[in-house]
């Protein structure tokens, strides 16, 4: 057989703190790991279960938008050669929606499926990188519902990365809202100390 059972391979410990430096290692500015059982109550087909019936946990990872990012109001005020009606537009397009949200989405997708992959290969850990957004670069809907897959900012609370703040955003203690996520769902273990194979 190509893969060996889990069981049969030499085992070593690793724990989450490798994890969280392989994460930062491929962009992360933020991670944090919750078991699956904080995850009780998730809408029906939407709990890691519900994707992955071996999960034992969620690693959630978050990078930050940058300050100048969302501060770009007043950006387009000297752009003379636009007509003034569309200016705000395409701030809010080239700036927050195409820097803060599509470029940083795509990063963090990247970043999902090389976690998993590594859990995987290294591990034979079943692992699944969950799209952090139902809408694609282009615009067009993931699903016919408002409602992802997963909700990152559930897991991220539950990860310890922050809480939700009045306005139902997530709030992180290094960047207040400025954050995007994503989650790799995995079969790895325990949350505290992921065991992994020697090569």
């Amino acid at each position: 057989y190509l893969y060996l059972k889990l069981e049969e391979v030499k085992m070593q410990n690793i724990t989450s703190s490798n994890v969280k430096q392989w994460a930062k290692d491929f962009g992360a500015d933020i991670v944090g790991i919750a078991p699956v059982e904080r995850f009780d109550g998730a809408p029906p087909g939407h709990g890691p279960l519900d994707l992955l019936p071996s999960a034992q946990s969620v690693i959630v990872a978050g990078i930050r938008i940058p300050d100048t990012v969302v501060e770009y109001d007043e950006y387009h005020l000297k752009m003379e050669e636009m007509p003034p009606e569309f200016n705000i537009r395409a701030n809010v397009e080239n700036f927050y929606m195409l820097m803060g949200h599509y470029t940083i989405d795509i990063m963090l997708n990247m970043l999902a499926v090389k976690l998993a992959n590594r859990l995987e290969t290294k591990g034979g850990l079943r692992s699944l990188p969950t799209p952090n957004t139902v809408i694609t670069g282009l615009g067009n809907p993931v699903l016919g519902s408002k409602m992802g897959f997963f909700s990152h900012r559930h897991a991220a609370t539950r990860a310890g990365l922050g809480e939700f703040g009045l306005n139902n955003i997530l709030l992180t203690p290094e960047f207040g809202p400025r954050v995007r996520l994503v989650s790799v769902i995995t079969e790895a273990v325990s949350y505290t100390h992921l065991t992994l194979p020697t090569n």
